[in-house]
């Protein structure tokens, strides 16, 4: 199932949580400097199904997540995507989106990203 709606241009994010892989909601200012002035955030949000493939993904996962569902959020004009519920897919989106020229200036980012090739073998 999928939902969509409009966010306004204050800019959301994402990071590390404290506990390890999973990720804690933060403004993000740089997400607005991707975006055309007056243009607003649209952003869809997707649960996976612990069947099927998703079965897989909720099986490998990190037990401090416990019974919480896996969900995947998507900003459409940035490419801003977050994870919830799942550290190892979360890494696996940063590796496969990659960074664009803006990210390559945020040292966070850029290591986070060698991290997350490193651990699927890529770098």
């Amino acid at each position: 199932m999928t939902s969509h709606r409009e966010i306004s241009n204050r800019g959301i994010g994402y990071g590390r949580g404290p506990g390890g892989g999973h990720r804690q909601h933060y403004r993000k200012p740089s997400l607005c400097r991707k975006m055309s002035d007056g243009t607003g955030f649209t952003a869809g949000c997707v649960s996976v199904t612990p069947t099927g493939r998703g079965a897989l993904l909720y099986e490998q996962r990190e037990t401090l997540y416990g019974d919480a569902p896996i969900m995947v959020g998507l900003e459409h004009q940035t490419a801003f995507d977050m994870v919830e519920g799942s550290g190892d897919l979360a890494d696996e989106l940063v590796a496969f989106t990659g960074l664009d020229a803006a990210d390559l200036n945020n040292y966070y980012l850029v290591a986070n990203y060698i991290a997350c090739l490193e651990k699927f073998g890529v770098f």
